[in-house]
């Protein structure tokens, strides 16, 4: 969950978050509205998950090539790290790559000035 200056901007895990635990939205909510961060613990078992994900999907992407499909490999801005959000433009990015028939698309992006995915 993100302010900008058009108003909120909302990303399918919002929408999960908001689902599993509405107090969580309402931090979330706070926090991008200048309020205090909730808290972030190291996980070791995350990390691991994490480092399990990327590496299928590395796997997954090289089985793609394989097989002769174009794949294209979107650099996805990293937002926790203070990467500037281009939503729109990753979009349109994204939207380019799709009309011209790429086969793969890794880490697309689709974004409607509110929903963020």
């Amino acid at each position: 969950m993100h302010v900008v200056d058009t108003g909120l901007v909302i990303s399918a895990t919002d929408l999960s978050s908001f689902l599993a635990c509405g107090h969580v939205t309402t931090q979330d909510y706070s926090a991008a509205h200048g309020g205090p961060k909730a808290p972030k613990f190291d996980d070791p078992g995350v990390e691991v998950l994490q480092q399990r994900g990327h590496e299928h999907e590395a796997r997954i992407l090289q089985a793609y090539e394989a097989q002769g499909l174009k794949v294209v490999r979107l650099e996805k801005p990293d937002w926790e790290k203070g990467q500037s959000p281009r939503w729109r433009e990753y979009a349109e990015e994204t939207a380019a790559h799709m009309a011209a028939g790429v086969d793969v698309i890794h880490q697309g992006c689709f974004f409607d000035g509110m929903w963020l995915g």
